[in-house]
C-alpha cells in the first residue's frame, strides 16, 4: 500500500476507529496532533496518545519519510512497528494493531 491517499486514509480510520475501541476499555485520547499548533513543525508528526490504566501512543516518527511506518508505544515501550506498505488495504493493519492492544492492555 505504497498510496500516499491510503496512509492518510489510515491515520483517518486511527483517528475514528481506534478512539471508539479503546474507550470500550476505558481509554481516553489525551493528545492528537492534529488538534496541536500546526505553525510548529513537531506537530506535524502524526501522534495519538490515550490514557487509561496504561499509556497507549500511535505515531510516526516522522512527518515527510517513512510515513508508513506506525509504532505503538504502551507505557513508553515499543511494543509493535506496522509498516503499511505490507498490506493490500487499511483494514487488515488495524486489526493486528487491536490484536496488539488487546494482548498489552
Amino acid at each position: 500500500m505504497e498510496d500516499i491517499k491510503q496512509k492518510a486514509e489510515f491515520r483517518t480510520l486511527l483517528r475514528k476507529k481506534l478512539t471508539a475501541f479503546l474507550k470500550n476499555y476505558d481509554y481516553e485520547l489525551s493528545l492528537d496532533n492534529q488538534n496541536q499548533d500546526q505553525s510548529i513543525p513537531k506537530n506535524w508528526v502524526f501522534r495519538l496518545q490515550y490514557l487509561g490504566k496504561t499509556k497507549i501512543e500511535i505515531f510516526n516518527d516522522d512527518w515527510r519519510d517513512y510515513t508508513e511506518y506506525f509504532k505503538l508505544k504502551i507505557n513508553d515501550k515499543e511494543i509493535f512497528v506496522l509498516n503499511l506498505n505490507n498490506y493490500k488495504n487499511i483494514e487488515i493493519p488495524f486489526e493486528e494493531l487491536t490484536a496488539k492492544l488487546i494482548d498489552n492492555i
